[in-house]
């Protein structure tokens, strides 16, 4: 999200054609959180794949 934050803000002071915006921030946190989430739900499963009992 960090790397998110410094985008938008480096697309508001260093590009014309371009604006940082907080709308965008916020969708790539929320995308960050729900393939976290994702990857916290699904990982028992990938793992029972790579190690069947």
């Amino acid at each position: 999200m960090t790397y998110s934050g410094i985008i938008e803000l480096l697309q508001g002071f260093f590009t014309v054609y371009r604006s940082a915006e907080l709308g965008d921030f916020v969708a790539n946190s929320v995308g960050v959180i729900f393939g976290l989430v994702a990857l916290k739900v699904l990982d028992p499963f990938f793992n029972r794949m790579k190690n069947p009992k």
